[in-house]
């Protein structure tokens, strides 16, 4: 199992605890996803954090039904930043061309702050997706 297949397994299994106890949708387990994702980024922390943010911020906040969330299609798009974070762009189709733009804008703030190849990856992907 490799660690995108490890997290999405992870993600569900908050999941499914949440909604077994009639919380789904709660911060708490929304703060578990995002702590868990954070955790796999060891010495990217900050980040990890900022795109962690930008996911609850734009996609489970900002949800007409909250006590859905995280929905597939967000949880996806989680999964698809936890792609980009190890350099890839696999599972990236279903991110936007705003998400871009703002995943671009958080990879500069944190810029000097990253290993120079993965910021050189990360940099070549968002010329590549347009978002500079």
């Amino acid at each position: 199992m490799d660690s995108i297949q490890k997290f999405c397994s992870d993600v569900e299994k908050i999941k499914k605890h949440a909604r077994s106890e009639n919380q789904s949708g709660d911060t708490a387990s929304i703060q578990q996803i995002k702590s868990l994702f954070v955790r796999n980024f060891r010495g990217l922390e900050s980040l990890a954090s900022s795109f962690a943010d930008y996911w609850d911020e734009t996609y489970i906040r900002a949800s007409q039904n909250p006590s859905d969330e995280p929905t597939k299609e967000n949880s996806d798009r989680l999964v698809a930043m936890f792609s980009l974070l190890e350099g890839s762009v696999e599972f990236t189709d279903c991110l936007t061309q705003d998400d871009w733009e703002q995943l671009c804008n958080l990879t500069n703030m944190e810029a000097e702050d990253l290993p120079i190849d993965l910021l050189n990856s990360l940099m070549m992907i968002f010329v590549d997706k347009r978002a500079v």
